[in-house]
């Protein structure tokens, strides 16, 4: 097994950077501190575990969002809130994030697809299984 650390660059997306931040208390010395804003941080995860794509650009957002609207078929919404809410995919996430790069072997579509398409099949299969027993289940008198 591989095991590598997950390094990511968001100095190439234009604007201001404090977007992808939010403030998460003080130091001891009274200094503020920051963590990554939850979509940003699950975007930078996806993109290096699940897309294949090392870097947004505005000529592949496109087919970034694709890849990462199929992985949230499989895996579920990227981000859920305390109050119970889901952070899905959109465009706009992905088109804030243009310049954002992340040390990922990159995946040709055939590669994805064939990938993804294991991985669906894999999916569809356990939550028939669970159905199946949740049905058996049903049937056994109490």
């Amino acid at each position: 097994m591989i095991k590598m650390a997950i390094n990511w660059n968001l100095t190439g997306c234009e604007g201001d950077s404090e977007r992808f931040w939010v403030e998460d208390g003080v130091d001891r010395e009274g200094k503020q501190l920051y963590r990554m804003r939850p979509i940003t941080e699950a975007l930078v995860f996806w993109l290096c575990l699940h897309t294949g794509i090392p870097k947004i650009t505005a000529d592949n957002a496109g087919d970034v969002l694709l890849r990462l609207t199929m992985c949230e078929d499989v895996f579920g919404a990227p981000v859920g809130y305390p109050d119970g809410r889901e952070g899905h995919w959109t465009a706009e996430i992905v088109a804030d994030h243009i310049g954002l790069s992340v040390n990922c072997s990159p995946l040709t579509r055939a590669q994805f697809e064939r990938h993804y398409s294991k991985r669906m099949r894999e999916r569809a299969a356990e939550r028939l299984a669970q159905a199946k027993l949740e049905a058996e289940a049903a049937q056994v008198p109490a």
